[in-house]
């Protein structure tokens, strides 16, 4: 993998796992959400990911171990700015997990779907990750959007205003 050309995207990851150990995370053994140096990081100063995407998506553990992710229905028109002439999108999850003290044994997890970008209301949508959360393990959810001009998704918009990427869930233990 070639390394980004922009360093702002390391220099913003490492700042954000400094600061989360910095709080001495490893030493508790409760599970913890929304680890607020990582939520909300975005990796495109250009599009930012919060001011695109205006509908809050749960992101919940499962009792098997799973994540699960739940989007509310919405008007994707209403409810996620895109560049004139989008006719779809298509929602790219990552969901990255480092296990502490085992972080030879870290794994990413990807998940995609498509919504058509129409003035009509898109139905709750459900994402099940099996097997991402386990004791002493950093999981890690991003998310990017693509748009694209036509519904053969021959035609992506590829200007880095519309671009958005970042974090959007974050949990340990």
């Amino acid at each position: 993998m070639a390394e980004p050309a922009n360093r702002s995207i390391i220099y913003k990851m490492d700042g954000a796992f400094r600061k989360w150990l910095k709080a001495n995370p490893l030493d508790n053994t409760e599970p913890v959400n929304e680890i607020p140096w990582f939520d909300g990081l975005s990796f495109n100063d250009s599009c930012d990911l919060q001011k695109v995407l205006k509908i809050k998506i749960t992101m919940s553990r499962t009792a098997d171990g799973g994540l699960l992710l739940q989007w509310p229905a919405f008007n994707p028109v209403t409810a996620i700015k895109a560049p004139t002439g989008t006719r779809q999108l298509d929602v790219q999850c990552m969901i990255a997990t480092l296990p502490m003290e085992q972080p030879e044994q870290a794994q990413c997890v990807e998940t995609n779907f498509s919504i058509p970008y129409t003035d009509e209301i898109f139905p709750v949508q459900e994402v099940g990750i099996p097997n991402v959360m386990r004791p002493h393990c950093l999981v890690l959810v991003g998310m990017a959007i693509r748009y694209f001009k036509d519904d053969m998704q021959n035609k992506p918009v590829n200007i880095l205003r519309w671009k958005p990427v970042g974090i959007v869930g974050s949990f340990y233990n």
